[in-house]
């Protein structure tokens, strides 16, 4: 999905999960995606209310931005992560 949403011209990726579920936390870092250190409420269907999400992003261009080294303050490191 992330080779495809590349090849079409997207140069970055958002996505988010609930606070309470670290488990898609872990996936998305391991697909090179870095937490953003914003925190939203997004609607869950099986909780049938909002509930309190991290925002992690992935730049697929190759350029690089300031990513957040975990504890929401930001590093400034570059993300240089290409769609595998």
């Amino acid at each position: 999905m992330l080779s495809l949403a590349a090849t079409l011209g997207h140069r970055r990726i958002e996505a988010r999960h609930l606070v309470d579920n670290a488990g898609s936390g872990r996936v998305l870092a391991k697909l090179g995606f870095r937490r953003i250190g914003r925190m939203v409420a997004i609607f869950s269907p099986a909780r049938g209310e909002a509930a309190p999400a991290l925002v992690h992003t992935l730049d697929l261009s190759g350029e690089g931005e300031s990513g957040d080294d975990g504890n929401g303050k930001g590093s400034g490191s570059d993300i240089r992560r290409k769609a595998a």
